[in-house]
C-alpha cells in the first residue's frame, strides 16, 4: 500500500541537521585526515543553509573507564560563539595526548584556512569508549549532527549508534572523498522521506553539479524472487510521485526518480547506490531507546548497515521510540513503516 503523500505543512515535524552544531568523531587509534577533509566540505556545506556554526572535532579511543563530564562542553553560554573544539577521547593519560592534539590541529588548520564564519579553536582531552562517549557528549554539546569515522568500530555498531544518537548521525567510509554529486534518497510518499529529500535538496544547492536520485520500493508479492514493475504501475507511481515532490524546494537541482519492487529496503537502497554511484544517501529516523532498538527493527538501521558510502540519517522529532510501544507496533502491525 501506497501511503498518503505529505502535504508541505507536515515537514515542520522533523528537524533538519543544520542549525550548526556539529560533533565529528574520529579514530583515536589513527587519526585519519580524509574524515578532517570532509568535515571541511559539510562545514562550507552548512553555511549556506545555517546562520551559527560550531564544529568539535572528537578523537576517540577505546577505554574500560570513564571520565566525568567536560565542565566547558556541559556549560556553555546561551548564544556562543562560532567554534572550532578538538576532543581526543584516548584509552589513558599519556605523554603522547599533546602531540596527539597538536597533529590534529595541524591537519585542522590546513583544511578549515577559509570558512566564512571565524571559529574559536578549543581543545579537550576524554577518557572512553566511542560508542558510549560520543552519544552522551552529543547531548552534552547539544549537537545538531554527529560526523562519525566509520572506522571507529563495526559497521553494525555504527547503525545502532544512528538510531540510539540523541542528534542526527552521518556516518563516513574511511577514505572517502569529500564530494556530492549524487544524493540518493529513498522515500515512502510519508513526511519523514519528504523532509529527507528537502534536506538533499538544501544540500544539493549548494553544489553546481550535484543531483537527487529518489529511490522508492514497492514491496513484491513473493519474498523468494522480486515481481517487476508494469509499464502501467510505473506510470501511476510516477503519477503519486510527482504529487509527493511537488511539496520540496528543489533550489534548481536535477531530481531523478527510481521505482523498484523488493522485499529488503537495505538491499535495494545497497543496489541502487553502487548502481548510481551515489556520494550521499539520506534518509530520516526516529530516534529508539536502546531497549526497543534491539527489540524493534528498523530500515534505517539495516540501510546503514548495508549501503555503502556514506550515510546521512536525520532526526524526527518525534518522541524517542520506548519499549513498550516497540513491543506494541511489533504485535499489532503487520508491516512497519519503512523509516520508522
Amino acid at each position: 500500500m501506497i501511503a498518503k503523500p505529505s502535504t508541505p505543512e507536515t515537514m515542520g515535524d522533523h528537524e533538519m541537521p543544520f542549525r550548526g552544531r556539529m560533533l565529528v568523531g574520529l579514530d583515536g587509534r589513527r587519526l585519519d585526515e580524509g574524515i578532517i577533509r570532509y568535515a571541511a566540505m559539510v562545514a562550507r556545506a552548512m553555511h549556506p543553509i545555517c546562520t551559527q556554526r560550531e564544529l568539535a572535532l572528537v578523537r576517540c579511543a577505546p577505554c574500560s573507564s570513564s571520565l566525568r563530564r567536560s565542565p566547558s562542553i556541559a556549560s556553555r553560554p546561551e548564544h556562543p560563539p562560532a567554534e572550532i573544539r578538538f576532543v581526543s577521547v584516548l584509552e589513558r593519560q599519556s605523554d603522547s595526548a599533546a602531540s596527539h592534539r597538536a597533529t590534529l590541529a595541524e591537519q585542522v588548520d590546513q583544511h578549515f584556512p577559509c570558512l566564512d564564519v571565524p571559529m574559536d579553536v578549543r581543545s579537550d582531552l576524554l577518557k572512553g569508549r566511542p560508542f558510549a562517549r560520543l552519544p552522551a557528549l552529543a547531548a552534552d554539546f547539544d549537537s545538531d549532527l554527529l560526523l562519525l569515522d566509520e572506522s571507529l568500530g563495526p559497521r553494525r555498531r555504527c547503525a545502532r549508534l544512528a538510531i540510539t544518537a540523541p542528534s542526527s548521525v552521518w556516518l563516513v567510509p574511511r577514505g572517502w572523498a569529500p564530494v556530492l554529486r549524487r544524493i540518493l534518497v529513498p522515500v515512502d510518499f510519508t513526511a519523514q522521506s519528504l523532509a529527507a529529500l528537502q534536506a538533499a535538496f538544501d544540500l544539493a544547492g549548494c553544489f553546481p553539479t550535484a543531483k537527487c536520485i529518489a529511490l522508492h520500493m514497492t514491496r513484491s508479492v513473493g519474498r523468494l524472487q522480486s515481481d517487476p514493475l508494469t509499464a502501467a504501475r510505473r506510470r501511476e507511481l510516477g503519477r503519486e510521485f510527482d504529487h509527493f515532490a511537488a511539496g520540496v524546494e528543489s533550489h534548481g537541482v536535477p531530481l531523478e526518480p527510481r521505482f523498484v519492487a523488493g522485499n529488503r529496503l537495505g538491499r535495494a537502497t545497497e543496489h541502487a547506490a553502487r548502481q548510481t554511484a551515489a556520494d550521499l544517501t539520506v534518509l530520516v529516523s526516529r530516534r529508539r531507546a536502546p531497549l526497543a532498538a534491539w527489540f524493534s527493527t528498523s530500515e534505517v538501521e539495516a540501510v546503514m548497515r548495508d549501503c555503502p558510502g556514506p550515510i546521512l540519517s536525520i532526526r524526527s522529532a518525534d518522541p524517542p521510540l520506548g519499549l513498550g510501544e516497540a513491543i506494541q507496533r511489533r504485535w499489532h502491525e503487520a508491516e512497519m513503516p519503512q523509516f520508522g
